[in-house]
């Protein structure tokens, strides 16, 4: 009898997920403008499993697999997995979501003793990766943050046997491979699990995954359930609700050569940047169009930072004609396509570059842009300025691509800055290029440098202390974005929901997106569901917006006298 594996992508405790499907399925996604959210497909939970799959296939292990992504009640899922009556149990999940992976991992506990057998619960992901990251990688026990450690144990001890640290590929086959066959698990490498003593232990680091090894990931999409429901989830990437059901991501790189603080990397994709080749790439989405996939999201960290691998990406995209049979959209930096404003050769081969993407089928480019403020991206380690994000969203904006700008607010590195008509003003001629903007809140998370940073200015909101103002607790819900984790962000969330029609509702972009709508026909579509998106929202916001956003818009062209003005 094959042994059978159920791997979850949990909701958030409180089913935001579940909550923002039901908004958009209903036409009320403008309710979700202002917030991070966004139901991504579960690609790492699917990668691992696909790689297990095949890997015990050919070790002449027999196993079954089923990923669920969690889009209903708790109840509702524990129903779903005890028809399914799994031998084991996985969680891929972030810091968010963590808390639920913990109440569904003790639930399923219980029902195991009530039918009077043990099920081993395995944990992956984000979050466990960075609360057991090493200080040095070769170090089996130099945690980055011993007390966090300490509450993980307190949090999971009973509900988590097994935790798979990092890239979780080879480690997730060879630990399932060694239960399966009842076999000891102490020395595969790139796990951590409770010992005797109630402590958790760390094994060697596991080595990261060769090209060669990338090249042959087989993602388990098989029967995976909730496929049809993403691409209108995913806001406007591309705006096109026609899409509805026709959606699925692809990883063709792995890694980042950055060094940005706040980016949890590094906890899960460690050192050297992983690529496929072309042909892998291109293999796999041809398989993805005959299954009716018209839209893919590279989750690449970064898509563009080689430029030689990307344009072959795209000439392999061309020659086999999916870049007119299937869109897609990817993650860059800015310096990527910009190094010296104004430096006319190293333009004309960013716009060569922008012009192989578009025709290979590039639709959106979202740039982690982060901070208008000089000062933050300094103390970021985001190595670009603003003037090179103006000029990169410029040369983007000459094309038939969207140009998106991921933005946080509240990084205290500087001064903060509030959301005023002066704020808008001061910085429109950034915030004005973007055909998108997405703001988030800054938020620290585990295994960051801007986790140790911060970890002594977190609001009472999210940390627990004891009399010594050791943290012995965090309320891992808060750390989605979302919300104000940190003392000084009061107000952030509110300022963020306004400024989009603050922005959007202005004469200065709109004019702009008309040219790019003249120019580029095809996108008219696209910009008109946008449109009524953003008008709902601003209809939203207009009860309670602070004066200073009304006077922002009036004086942007927006809202006047009452009335709106939105494209």
């Amino acid at each position: 009898m094959a042994a059978k594996i159920l791997m979850i992508a949990p909701d958030n405790l409180d089913g935001r997920d579940a909550r923002f499907l039901a908004d958009v399925m209903s036409g009320q996604e403008a309710r979700w403008i202002g917030s991070s959210t966004e139901m991504m497909v579960p690609l790492g939970a699917m990668s691992v499993c696909g790689w297990a799959q095949r890997a015990l296939a050919e070790n002449g292990v027999r196993a079954e697999f089923k990923v669920i992504k969690q889009l209903g009640s708790n109840g509702e899922l524990l129903r779903q997995a005890e028809a399914f009556r799994p031998d084991f149990v996985a969680f891929s999940a972030m810091s968010h979501n963590y808390p639920n992976a913990l109440a569904l991992a003790g639930s399923l506990k219980v029902w195991a003793r009530m039918q009077g057998r043990a099920l081993p619960i395995i944990l992956g992901g984000d979050h466990v990766s960075g609360v057991l990251r090493r200080v040095v990688a070769g170090s089996a026990n130099a945690f980055w943050d011993e007390g966090l450690v300490g509450i993980f144990e307190a949090e999971a001890k009973g509900k988590i046997d097994f935790c798979v640290v990092g890239e979780g590929e080879l480690t997730f086959a060879e630990l399932l491979e060694r239960l399966i066959s009842s076999r000891d698990y102490c020395d595969v490498d790139g796990i951590a699990y409770f010992d005797n003593s109630g402590r958790i232990a760390l094994t060697n680091p596991r080595r990261r995954m060769s090209n060669a090894e990338l090249d042959r990931l087989a993602v388990l999409r098989e029967g995976y359930e909730s496929r049809r429901f993403y691409t209108k989830t995913y806001l406007t990437n591309p705006p096109h609700p026609e899409l509805m059901g026709h959606y699925d991501a692809v990883s063709a790189s792995r890694g980042c050569a950055g060094s940005c603080t706040f980016c949890s990397k590094e906890t899960v994709f460690p050192g050297r940047v992983g690529k496929r080749s072309a042909k892998s790439v291109a293999d796999e989405i041809e398989q993805l169009s005959k299954e009716g996939i018209r839209h893919v999201f590279f989750t690449d960290e970064n898509f563009t930072l080689d430029s030689a691998w990307t344009v072959a990406l795209c000439d392999e995209l061309i020659s086999r004609g999916l870049g007119k049979r299937i869109s897609w959209h990817c993650q860059s930096r800015v310096d990527d396509f910009v190094r010296r404003p104004g430096d006319a050769v190293e333009e004309e081969g960013a716009r060569r570059l922008l012009a192989k993407m578009e025709e290979a089928g590039c639709c959106m480019i979202a740039f982690g842009i982060e901070s208008i403020s000089e000062v933050d991206l300094k103390g970021m380690h985001k190595a670009m300025n603003v003037a090179q994000a103006k000029k990169a969203l410029e040369l983007v904006n000459e094309t038939g691509i969207f140009s998106c700008a991921l933005m946080m607010f509240g990084a205290q590195f500087g001064k903060a800055e509030k959301l005023t008509e002066e704020f808008v003003q001061k910085h429109a001629d950034l915030l004005y290029l973007a055909d998108r903007i997405r703001f988030a809140v800054y938020t620290p998370l585990p295994g960051t440098e801007d986790w140790l940073r911060l970890n002594d200015r977190f609001n009472k909101d999210f940390a627990q202390r004891d009399e010594s103002d050791k943290l012995i607790g965090c309320k891992w819900g808060l750390l989605d974005t979302d919300h104000e984790t940190l003392e000084g962000q009061e107000g952030t969330r509110e300022l963020i929901e306004n400024i989009y029609a603050a922005v959007y509702g202005s004469e200065r972009w709109q004019e702009r997106v008309r040219r790019k709508c003249e120019l580029h026909p095809e996108l008219e579509d696209a910009f008109s569901y946008w449109r009524k998106v953003i008008g709902k929202h601003v209809a939203l916001q207009d009860k309670g917006t602070p004066v200073s956003m009304q006077a922002a818009r009036a004086r942007a062209g927006g809202v006047v006298d009452g009335g709106r003005k939105i494209l």
